[in-house]
Formats: C-alpha cells, structure tokens, sequence
C-alpha cells in the first residue's frame, strides 16, 4: 500500500468534506492490521463513527457504502490496494460477513443435497466478495453473472462448472 499516513490522512480529510456536505455527524477513525497470514502488506480500517452512523448502515449500508465507494475512487487507488481498505459503521461489516457466512452455508447445503445450483439474489459488489470468501472454502465453484447495476452469484454443484448455454433458459426457474 502506497504511503498508510498520507492514505489515511487524506481519506479522514475526505469523510469529514462528505460529513460536511452531507450535513452528517461522522468521522472516522482509522487502524490497520497485519493482514491475512503470509502477507506482507497491512490491511486499513476506516471506522465511522457519530451520531448520525445509523444513517450510514441504514438500507443494507448503502450509504456507507457510497462513501468508501467515492473515497476509493478520489483517491484514485489501483485494484490491489482498494482491497486492503476497508469501511466500516456500527459493526455492520462485521454482521453482514457473518450473515452471509450462514446463507452461504444453508446454500452449500442446498447444493450438496440436490445437486442443482443455486442463485443468490443481486447484491453489491462488497457482498458479492464477502460471499465468495464465504463459498470459497466448499470447493464449489461459483460465479457472478448479470449486469453491472444487477449482479448476482450462482453457486454450482461439483459436477457442474460454470454457465452452460443460455444462462437466462438454465436460471428461469430461479428467478
């Protein structure tokens, strides 16, 4: 991650000018960690707090998406290093990693027992990777399908991998 104090500097210095237009009461306040086992490179939390957090989590967090979402991209940081930093409000990322866990365990289930894949409904891009580490461990495969403002994951049982024809004619019953 390029230089930790002048990222966090700036993304403080970009929550309080959002807080300010926004007319919210937040502010962030940012730690880092070493990171999953064998890296190298520390991983950044911004975690908002205030009066108005609420707000932010609000809506399945969107809000509070939106924000690490425009924070990110002012900064202008490649792929990589959007990674490594993550927003956070009330403990809803924690909550919704471990939500997600337990649907992605009742649809690995699901799968193993009838062998038919099974479709999640669209979700964000964050949840898309939250669910993912979530399925990654089964050994199914999984994929993400559909259009940039509407994708979804499709989880897919051992002897299938990954869509087959005409994904809309395979997944109808899903919808």
């Amino acid at each position: 991650m390029r230089n930790r104090q002048e990222i966090s500097k700036r993304i403080a210095e970009l929550v309080q000018l959002l807080s300010d237009m926004g007319e919210l009461e937040i502010r962030a306040e940012i730690s880092f960690d070493e990171g999953p086992p064998g890296s190298n490179e520390p991983r950044m939390l911004v975690y908002l707090t205030g009066r108005d957090t609420p707000i932010l989590i609000a809506d399945n967090g969107r809000v509070l998406e939106a924000i690490e979402s425009l924070s990110l991209d002012m900064l202008g940081l490649s792929g990589t290093e959007r990674e490594k930093i993550r927003f956070d409000a009330g403990n809803f990322l924690a909550e919704q990693r471990l939500r997600l866990r337990q649907i992605a365990r009742m649809a690995i289930r699901h799968v193993e027992f009838s062998g038919s894949p099974h479709v999640f409904p669209p979700m964000s891009a964050r949840d898309r990777k939250l669910l993912g580490d979530a399925l990654h461990p089964s050994g199914l495969s999984y994929e993400t399908l559909g259009q940039q403002s509407a994708q979804w994951v499709v989880l897919f049982p051992k002897e299938l991998t990954g869509p087959m024809g005409n994904s809309e004619a395979r997944y109808s019953s899903h919808n």
